[in-house]
């Protein structure tokens, strides 16, 4: 949030090797109790016990699935690009600018936080962002970022005063 309460930023690191650990991690979940099932059926002849884990075992795999379906649906509608790194953006490390939003009639105080949050970065780093809009990429553009692909930004930190 801004010194003055009138907008807000995040800046994060990039790190998509969270995301995919994270994924792995929710299938393995999701995986091991199948399997337990299966192996149970295969040495115990408990069928009834069987069927009811596994039906609740694919009951919670539906949901799921219906859940990341549902969201993908509300991105895909919004126009909301999948990453904000594509094969245009420098290699480096890489810091993701979003949530960029202040009040109406604030003035401009939320973007000389994002300049002074940037110049505190190291010579070096790439910072990225999608614009929702073109108008936006364009305003993001007048502020130094070079655009990418599609409504794509990114700003390359060096040891020059941004």
């Amino acid at each position: 949030m801004s010194s003055n309460r009138a907008g807000v930023f995040m800046l994060a690191p990039h790190r998509p090797g969270r995301t995919w650990a994270r994924l792995f991690a929710l299938f393995a979940v999701l995986l091991v109790p199948a399997v337990a099932v299966t192996v149970c059926l295969q040495i115990w002849p408990v069928l009834p016990i069987a069927l009811i884990a596994m039906a609740v075992t694919s009951l919670t795999l539906v949901g799921l699935m219906i859940i990341l379906l549902s969201s993908l649906s509300v991105l895909l509608r919004a126009g909301a690009p999948t990453s904000p790194i594509g094969t245009e953006t420098p290699s480096g490390p890489r810091m993701v600018l979003s949530a960029l939003a202040q009040l109406p009639g604030s003035g401009s105080s939320v973007v000389f936080e994002v300049r002074s949050a940037i110049r505190a970065l190291p010579p070096g780093t790439v910072v990225v962002a999608v614009a929702r809009t073109e108008e936006l990429a364009n305003s993001y553009a007048r502020l130094g970022f070079s655009r990418g692909e599609g409504k794509r930004v990114f700003f390359v930190v060096d040891s020059v005063a941004y």
